[in-house]
This record gives C-alpha cells, structure tokens and sequence, in this order.
C-alpha cells in the first residue's frame, strides 16, 4: 500500500488487520526522513518504491493500492513492474484524479496553502507530530509530494502491460463542505475554487488537488481506463480526508476489501 503525500505507513494507521488475513505492506516514500531531497519526478520515485516491492517480494502476483497522491505513486510502480514482466494482479486507487501533468499557477505559494489545508482536515492524530522539527519535515514532504503528481507526465500502460484488474474508489463527499469562507477566500486568492466548473475531475486547468473541493463529483472512471484499460468503480460516504480516520476509515477498509475480492476472483 501506498501512502499519501505524508510518505509514512501511519497514513493507515486507523486500518485494522484484514478479514482474509493476508498480509499488508506499507511502501513509504524514500523521501520520509529527508523531505528536502524530494526533488526528483514521479517516475524516479516510483523506481525506488518498485525495489523495495521487489526486496520484499521479489515475485507477483502483485495486489498494489494507494490513496490520495499514493495512488499516481501506485499507479508508476505497477507500470514499471509490468514492463519489466511482473505480473500485477490487481491495482486499487483511492480518491486521485488520473495522473496528467496539472499546471500549478503559483508553484511557491499554492503547495503551501494546500498543505495547511492537508493539516486541517486530516484529523485524528494524523496531523500531530512529536515537535515542530518533526512537523516541518511532514509538511515539507506534503509539499514536495504535490510538486511530484502535479507535474507527472503520465503514460498509459500498453495493452499488453496491465494489472489484471483496476478499482477506482471515489469519495462521494467534497472537502469545502468543511471549509470556514475565509479560508475558501484564501485559497481563491491562490487560484483554487470550491465550486464546481465543467469537467473538473479531468481538466488539467484546474490544478493539482483542486478536484478535491467541490461536492457532487462524477464516480465513474474520469480518465483512468485510458490509463489502465477497464476499471471497476466505487463510492464511499466520505471526503478525502476524512477516509483514513474514525469513523469513516471502516468505509474505506470494506471498499479496500470488496476490491481486493474483485481483483483475485
């Protein structure tokens, strides 16, 4: 499993062991404990991530998921295992728009406002750290991680190089829901609207993240069965945030589980 833009396997901390007792691996950034060389693209990242997949297991079937930004680190390692002739069986994504470069109007300031979004919404004890060293190199590594998805240059895989099933798991709910006006007023200050514009989960125009805001988002694939082929969609009563804490991390642990049974049988 892939963690969010946090790096660490505590982004599933709240998950609890699965039903088939099958074991779980957390894939953590090669970045965690050094935020500030964060500074290469997706598909070096990916290549780090595919070792330590290879280390662990070095042969497939593989069953790959990752959430929020995980899920284009997901998507790049399953892609680079397949060519290499792994065998990825199933490859779940939870809660991220397909991968395509997303231009970002304000590349120094507009991380850092969705960052401290990031810390307000997480919950749980997601968003508290041991001192404000621990706390700045989390929020660095946030930053540097939506520096990477928002400029991956993505490839769809070949015909012949996919999982053998996809799962797309949206979040029903929009994120502004929870957001007080002045902070909305912050973040249109910096380009990014809570509102709905036309095909906003796959124009790059919107930015990275942006697609995150507004309630009422399509649950189809939008854009990711021409990167993967087929895919099997699912929806859960949550927003992007609130999926990885109580009460609703239990939705996402039963989508988690309902895709891993699609993707063996």
């Amino acid at each position: 499993m892939f963690p969010d833009g946090t790096g660490g396997a505590a982004t599933y901390i709240y998950m609890k062991r699965l039903s088939d007792n099958r074991p779980v691996y957390a894939v953590e950034s090669p970045f965690l404990h050094c935020p500030e060389r964060f500074t290469c693209g997706t598909e070096d990242t990916a290549a780090m991530m595919a070792e330590a997949v290879l280390r662990t297991r070095p042969h497939g079937p593989y069953l790959l998921a990752g959430y929020s930004g995980g899920a284009i680190l997901a998507y790049e390692t399953a892609r680079q295992l397949l060519l290499s002739g792994h065998q990825v069986q199933g490859l779940l994504l939870y809660d991220m728009a397909a991968p395509k470069i997303r231009p970002d109007p304000n590349p120094d300031a507009l991380p850092k406002v969705l960052v401290e979004m990031m810390v307000r919404l997480m919950g749980g004890s997601r968003n508290k750290w041991l001192d404000q060293a621990v706390a700045e190199r989390a929020q660095l590594h946030m930053r540097n991680t939506v520096r990477c998805v928002s400029t991956y240059d993505a490839k769809p895989m070949p015909f012949d190089k996919r999982p053998v099933r996809s799962v797309v798991t949206w979040c029903k709910l929009g994120v502004a829901e929870r957001l007080d006006e002045g902070f909305k007023r912050t973040l249109a200050s910096h380009g990014v609207w809570c509102e709905e514009v036309p095909n906003f989960m796959e124009d790059p125009s919107v930015g990275p993240f942006n697609w995150t805001f507004p309630a009422n988002k399509p649950l189809g694939p939008n854009g990711w069965d021409k990167m993967v082929g087929p895919v099997h969609c699912m929806a859960v009563d949550a927003d992007h945030f609130s999926l990885m804490v109580p009460p609703d991390v239990t939705k996402f642990q039963n989508a988690l589980e309902e895709g891993i049974r699609y993707c063996v049988t």
